[in-house]
């Protein structure tokens, strides 16, 4: 036991810390909560903002270029990243379900090659857009070939996006297909990916739809009576709307990325990222078994929460001006997403268990009152458990894997996505090195939706090694 628990702490190095705090001992540093754990195997609260007080969640580096429903808070990547220390330091890291790119851009930052992977096209051009340095006279020049020719006559398709006329005034439709248009003229791959996501952010600021809510929902007039504090300001967002000038909301975003992603060129990151839309389901990297050095020695990652965002819908203005995925195509699209709430009628006739006894006895408690939302648990169950076994199968021996989950609550069950998910790496034969609990601040993880969930207010994060 004791060479075994020495062996795991000299995999891990402290992590970086703010000079002159004051503190001697490594209550919060990864080894003094791996020696917690060990000595007594309960999840550990913490607080990795209190942990890394130097790493001011906000706008740094491109952390910001796009907004992304339920991102990752960038202090859990970059706490293991800066303790994990791995034979070969320049391990690959990879996450499966990489969204916007949290993970990535902390692994880059780290000095470490990284691969990220997700089913939304429009989450894999956010990824690599916000992962690649371009010198900032570049950018500068390639915004300025856009605002050119933004204001004048010239081609202007429409996109092919779902009740296009719903979602933006006339005038707005005609500025958004011109700049697209000029977007799509420019030659520079990694220069064009810049552009298409600042266009992105710039859809939805110039749409009506609602800005606080991550899905697409409309802007109403009457949504508020006239003593709500939000009348006001949706009767001006309304009015503004009208005349919003789309090429002037385009060179605001794309100046202001442009000095983020210059930032991460000027400070010269050594890693690189590489990222796949694919299905975690079926990860294309080759097995851990074969040569190490193109094998993940450690795997980062948040899976969705069951239930808990409709990233293809909240997706789904950009997806269609950018030609990503065709209105028609969405559905299918959607259903590569782990943690997706549509099924047909014929999927949740018959309840299909997970092969644990735990989850299995959750899923018929669930079905007995509400088939659909036991369909909706019992496919992210078994697609959780796909997930970890694909994890597990390009991880080398001995290599971590880091797991971002939160617990909820279905049909007005509580839904211990946590446990289920520890029992399924077990039976995967992982190793459970240590488990962290931490209070979920608002950042746009999760609203209720369903009247009977709730609210995710924790993270649980799942330390498991590769035996």
């Amino acid at each position: 036991m004791a060479s075994t628990k020495r062996h795991h702490q000299e995999q891990f190095a402290e992590p970086l810390r703010r000079p002159g705090r004051g503190r001697g001992d490594r209550a919060d540093t990864l080894p003094g909560l791996l020696e917690r754990y060990q000595s007594k195997p309960v999840p550990i609260e913490v607080s990795f903002r209190e942990m890394l007080p130097e790493l001011r969640y906000g706008d740094r580096l491109t952390h910001f270029v796009h907004s992304y429903p339920g991102k990752l808070l960038p202090h859990i990547p970059h706490f293991f990243l800066n303790s994990y220390l791995a034979s070969d330091r320049k391990g690959l890291v990879v996450d499966p379900f990489c969204g916007s790119g949290t993970v990535l851009l902390e692994s880059v930052i780290a000095g470490r090659d990284c691969i990220g992977i997700d089913a939304n096209p429009l989450a894999c051009l956010i990824s690599l857009a916000k992962t690649t340095p371009i010198a900032g006279p570049i950018l500068d020049l390639a915004i300025g070939r856009v605002m050119r020719y933004a204001h004048r006559p010239g081609p202007a398709p429409e996109a092919e996006v779902v009740n296009l006329e719903y979602w933006f005034h006339p005038h707005v439709i005609k500025a958004l297909g011109r700049i697209f248009y000029l977007i799509q003229r420019e030659e520079n791959p990694p220069v064009k990916r810049f552009l298409s996501v600042c266009f992105s952010s710039v859809v939805r600021r110039v749409s009506l739809a609602d800005p606080r809510l991550s899905v697409p929902v409309r802007l109403r007039s009457d949504q508020y009576d006239t003593d709500h504090p939000l009348f006001e300001r949706t009767k001006q967002r309304l009015k503004q709307l009208k005349t919003v000038n789309v090429a002037d909301q385009f060179r605001q975003v794309a100046m202001q990325n442009a000095l983020r992603v210059a930032g991460l060129h000027t400070t010269g990151v050594e890693g690189r990222a590489h990222v796949l839309q694919a299905d975690a389901k079926c990860i294309p990297i080759q097995s851990g078994c074969s040569t190490k050095s193109n094998s993940a020695q450690l795997v980062i990652t948040s899976p969705p929460y069951a239930g808990s965002q409709k990233y293809i819908r909240a997706s789904s203005l950009s997806l269609g001006w950018l030609g990503l995925c065709a209105p028609d195509s969405l559905k299918t699209l959607d259903t590569y997403m782990m943690g997706r709430e549509q099924f047909r009628k014929d999927q949740y006739e018959d309840l299909t268990l997970v092969g644990d006894r735990k989850s299995d006895k959750m899923l018929r408690k669930i079905y007995a009152v509400d088939p659909v939302r036991a369909c909706v648990a019992s496919s992210y169950l078994n697609e959780l458990k796909s997930s970890l076994s694909e994890i597990r199968r390009i991880l080398t021996c001995g290599g971590l894997a880091v797991v971002v989950l939160g617990n909820s609550r279905i049909a007005g069950f509580e839904f211990k996505t946590t446990e289920y998910a520890r029992d399924l790496a077990a039976d995967l034969n992982f190793k459970p090195l240590l488990i962290l609990t931490d209070q979920i601040h608002s950042r746009g993880l999760m609203t209720k939706r369903n009247a009977t969930a709730s609210v995710i207010n924790q993270e649980t994060v799942l330390v498991l090694e590769k035996q």
